[in-house]
């Protein structure tokens, strides 16, 4: 075989193997593709989730002077969306949750209410007092 027909055939090799790879890659032309047509583009769960209301119950029914707070308690939700449990952990085992400036109670006690503020709440400091012994 002479020089020249190893180079023909080696640059005939490799323009081959080229057009294999640009098709098998594809092209950045802009054509259409499926996931391009919205009527056949599937929502992803980050859209579909960003969409729906949480659900749970709503903190205005659970947040109640007097009710007890459900020992299963998890959050709620307000306008703002779901919130979750805000806890404070006493030296007894029990904790306490903590809802707005104004709520707080034990899961499966009763909740209470300070209209000034729980931080300035006597009931509140007397409560935390004890929780952390």
């Amino acid at each position: 075989m002479s020089a020249t027909t190893i180079r023909r055939t080696c640059t005939g090799l490799l323009v081959g193997a080229l057009l294999l790879l640009v098709t098998a890659c594809g092209s950045d032309s802009g054509g259409s593709t499926a996931t391009d047509d919205p009527t056949t583009a599937a929502a992803s769960p980050t859209d579909t989730e960003s969409s729906a209301a949480p659900e749970g119950p709503a903190c205005a029914e659970i947040w109640v002077e007097g009710a007890t707070l459900d020992k299963k308690y998890a959050g709620c939700v307000d306008d703002t969306g779901l919130v979750a449990p805000d806890k404070v952990g006493c030296s007894s085992g029990q904790t306490f949750v903590l809802y707005g400036d104004q709520f707080w109670a034990v899961k499966g006690g009763i909740v209470k209410y300070a209209a000034e503020g729980r931080t300035d709440a006597k009931p509140y400091r007397v409560d935390m007092a004890a929780c952390r012994g």
